[in-house]
């Protein structure tokens, strides 16, 4: 084969496998997009529905299929979205520990909601989970930090919701939280650091705040509502980010890169391949986002 066919052909190969990825992105940008437009007012009835086990009564499914009744709500405590008050500490389903400088939540598969109330313990409430995963799950105080972790599993149907409520006022050192697969919702989460990494699961967290911000999103979705006052880095592989952050769009600089994905910020666009800027508005506060395959969106409260 001459050196010129030889040459022709490399040619052609580079552009079919240049071809095939940009297929494959497409595939996974626009079925993402696609996914929000058909599928977005579905995500709540699927997370309740499927995986922590609320029928539309508002009950919860135990192992049997049977339902249990939430407490009802009094005027003293309580979430009325979630018809849930903190149980007090039996030392069997529902323990209380220290408010340490750090905590950890390391969850394979499950449903997790963390709440502020009037208290002055962490409380930790497995009543609500399905009772095979409460063998499973283990919290630990560990020096200065205490760890919630449960092992990874297969059956994601029904798995109920661990509640944890910490102290109102709480702000820790550092906080991490790494799903899985499931959901971890946690309103007013106050920290110096603050991570949140998304395997193939969801994790919402609404009113924090922190110094800095870690979101990685791999496969699932971080959808994030708060105020960073030094850094927010985010990373998404295929899965989606949608950050609303405190102030307008010029409170912050930017560092954005972004290989087959798509990166919003406010009104503006930027995707493509290899595509890689810097924005500087004179902030003391940084956004930095990584965007492979997936979509990362950054909206503004003001």
């Amino acid at each position: 084969m001459s050196k010129r066919w030889k040459v022709f052909w490399l040619i052609c190969a580079v552009l079919a496998a240049t071809g095939i990825f940009m297929i494959v992105a497409g595939m996974v940008t626009g079925g993402f997009a696609a996914l929000r437009e058909r599928e977005g007012s579905r995500i709540a009835d699927f997370w309740e529905d499927d995986i922590m086990g609320i029928a539309s009564d508002g009950s919860r499914f135990t192992d049997g299929g049977q339902t249990e009744d939430l407490p009802d709500i009094t005027e003293d405590g309580g979430d009325a979205a979630e018809n849930y008050i903190p149980g007090e500490e039996n030392g069997d389903t529902v323990f209380s520990y220290d408010v340490l400088p750090n905590m950890k939540l390391d969850i394979g598969g499950a449903a997790v909601s963390i709440e502020n109330y009037e208290g002055s313990r962490i409380l930790v409430d497995t009543r609500y989970m399905r009772s095979d995963l409460r063998d499973i799950l283990s919290v630990e105080e560990d020096n200065d930090e205490l760890r919630i972790e449960m092992e990874h599993h297969k059956n994601l149907n029904d798995v109920g919701i661990l509640y944890i409520s910490i102290p109102r006022g709480t702000s820790f050192e550092k906080v991490s939280m790494d799903l899985g697969a499931g959901m971890i919702e946690a309103d007013g989460i106050a920290a110096e650091e603050l991570s949140a990494e998304a395997g193939a699961g969801q994790i919402v967290l609404n009113q924090f705040f922190a110094e800095k911000l870690e979101a990685d999103c791999r496969a699932g979705q971080i959808t994030l509502q708060g105020e960073v006052t030094d850094e927010a880095d985010l990373d998404c592989a295929v899965g989606e980010i949608l950050y609303t952050a405190a102030g307008g769009s010029d409170a912050y600089n930017y560092e954005i890169s972004s290989s087959a994905g798509e990166v919003v910020i406010g009104s503006e666009i930027y995707g493509g391949l290899g595509h890689n800027m810097a924005i500087d508005n004179g902030s003391s506060c940084l956004i930095k986002t990584e965007c492979r395959a997936g979509r990362i969106e950054i909206l503004f409260e003001q």
